[in-house]
């Protein structure tokens, strides 16, 4: 089984676009992350629920209303976070894969210029 022209340039764009899968995507997963950190060290208000509660506690506005929105919304971001972080690595595994197919359809067509170039060759 041969590759057709269309075939072969679909597969050079899937190859040119790998870098997307490889580099980009664990930069942004390090990014995320260190947000996340930050996130704990200067903002704990944002994602640490306990914090939020505690803090919220001491104010006039009435207390069971206050603390459940400052728990409800650090947990609301935690899982946002934990879904991007999430999307990101089931994206660096779909990279991997990517790269695996394309090595694997190198090595075919190798394999059949191999098999073609004595085939050519014979009177």
């Amino acid at each position: 089984m041969t590759l057709s022209e269309r075939d072969r340039r679909f597969v050079e764009r899937r190859r040119d676009r790998l870098h997307v899968g490889l580099y980009v995507l664990p930069a942004l997963l390090a990014l995320l992350l260190g947000i996340w950190i930050g996130l704990f060290s200067w903002w704990p208000l944002a994602v640490n629920p306990m914090h939020a509660a505690i803090y919220y506690e001491g104010m006039p506005i009435e207390k069971g209303t206050v603390t459940t929105y400052a728990i409800t919304a650090a947990v609301m971001l935690n899982v946002l976070l934990l879904v991007l972080a999430l999307a990101l690595a089931f994206a660096l595994l779909w990279a991997r894969t990517e790269r695996r197919y394309l090595k694997l359809l190198v090595r075919l067509r190798d394999a059949e210029k191999a098999v073609a170039a004595p085939a050519a060759r014979l009177p």
